[in-house]
């Protein structure tokens, strides 16, 4: 299976490479590296000896998954790259024939008064809560502390200054804070992404600022690093909060010689995950049909106001058994799971084949225009969540992009408004104007 799975691999890359404008910040470049790390990389652990998911457990009453399991779940895999590839390749078919006009297409600039402001006030707001979650305060915010907007607003110092190195560059009084505060969301010993996707996000500001496809050497290096580290981020940080240096040591060491030599043994199991997944659904015989799409439309209520407020992933505790209690320990079931939890074999068709086509279209739109417009902006808040959305779900873009990043959307809302406003002046200009000059 490891060796249909790399010759598909190829295939669409080759494919992207010679059809599609491929570049960093392109969605299938995205989708062929999580390919690469979570099934071609999980398939060559399997063959290298590493067991699979609860096999190690099988004494304490747990079911294993089963390498049939795998096997299905890695062909459904290959089929949706397939799906995906071909996706980008019929929008960039399609879009090399248009007329080259999307300069002229009206994008809204991006106002570095409007940034600025915003970010200002975000840092206000979240430096104060960044301190005491931090612990470098005695300060108690009692019930408040428990909402999670205000964990959430404690982010905001690092995600505005994102902001402001898209707008005024790489200086050093935005590069000196921006690592400082990703030191601590490194070693916060859990959610690793919130480590992940400021870096990401550097890179394609960095591309798209000086109009490159591609990461020089430097950026090459910190990625590489990242690679190599990401598997035990969270146990460095549980270490670091313990104080425990020679455990860190330990950890970094071990990560750079494993990592170099791609060891089986930090290969993530999102496989297993989605294999196992698509067992429990059809073990229960449940389907979907979107329903837990609709409660999207709740999310942003805080839970501490709506304490029975239902979760999107609610599904997984009517999936989990003891045998596998997924809804438990917290598993992922990937963006195909959840179409084959929704829509069976349709929606594992479809997901892969329409996200590849919205994404990309996008891509092609922001393409050409300039770099300080909104959409150019929105995009790259858009990007670095692309590997969470395959990993985690479509919610992910609600959750990565709106409330994860609240001050870009801020951003984003007051251009919006700004836009409406000069529009409605215009319209009511043209609508008097004819009167003006009749009196």
């Amino acid at each position: 299976m490891l060796a249909v799975d790399i010759i598909i691999v190829i295939s669409c890359a080759f494919i992207a490479h010679a059809r599609c404008q491929l570049s960093f910040a392109h969605p299938l470049f995205f989708y062929l590296f999580y390919h690469l790390y979570s099934v071609t990389y999980r398939l060559y652990a399997i063959i290298a000896g590493q067991p699979t998911m609860y096999e190690m457990l099988v004494g304490s009453g747990y079911s294993p998954v089963s390498y049939d399991e795998i096997m299905r779940a890695a062909l459904w895999c290959d089929l949706a790259l397939i799906l995906f590839t071909a996706g980008a390749a019929w929008v960039e078919s399609r879009e090399k024939h248009k007329v080259n006009i999307r300069k002229q297409t009206v994008l809204l600039p991006l106002d570095s008064q409007i940034v600025s402001l915003v970010c200002i006030t975000a840092l206000a707001v979240g430096l104060p809560l960044w301190i005491i979650f931090r612990g470098f305060s005695n300060v108690q915010l009692g019930e408040a502390g428990g909402v999670g907007y205000v964990k959430l607003a404690s982010n905001w110092p690092l995600v505005s200054i994102m902001s402001l190195i898209y707008i005024y560059g790489f200086r050093a009084y935005l590069v000196v804070p921006f690592c400082f505060f990703l030191f601590f969301n490194a070693l916060q010993g859990y959610h690793r992404v919130m480590a992940v996707m400021p870096l990401l996000y550097v890179v394609l500001v960095y591309l798209e600022r000086r109009k490159r496809k591609w990461p020089n050497l430097f950026f090459v290096v910190i990625l590489t690093a990242l690679f190599a580290v990401f598997p035990v981020l969270k146990y460095i940080g549980r270490a670091y909060k313990e104080r425990d240096y020679q455990t860190i040591s330990t950890l970094l060491r071990e990560s750079a010689n494993n990592s170099m030599k791609l060891s089986a043994e930090y290969a993530p199991d999102f496989l297993d995950q989605f294999a196992c997944c698509l067992t429990l659904a059809d073990e229960t015989g449940l389907m979907y049909y979107g329903k837990h799409y609709t409660y999207l439309a709740v999310y942003m209520i805080p839970r501490a106001w709506w304490p029975n407020k239902p979760s999107f992933a609610s599904y997984m505790s009517e999936l989990g058994s003891p045998q596998r209690p997924v809804h438990i320990e917290g598993r992922i079931v990937t963006y195909l799971g959840e179409a084959y939890i929704h829509f069976r074999h349709i929606g594992m068709i479809m997901y892969p084949l329409l996200l590849s086509i919205l994404l990309t279209k996008w891509y092609r739109r922001i393409l050409l225009s300039d770099f300080n417009t909104v959409s150019k902006y929105a995009y790259v808040i858009l990007a670095v969540s692309f590997l969470q959305v395959y990993r985690d779900g479509l919610p992910s873009l609600l959750m990565f992009t709106v409330v994860q990043n609240m001050p870009a959307m801020a951003v984003i809302a007051v251009h919006v408004f700004k836009l409406k406003k000069r529009k409605a002046n215009v319209q009511k200009y043209f609508q008097f104007a004819p009167r003006l000059r009749r009196a």
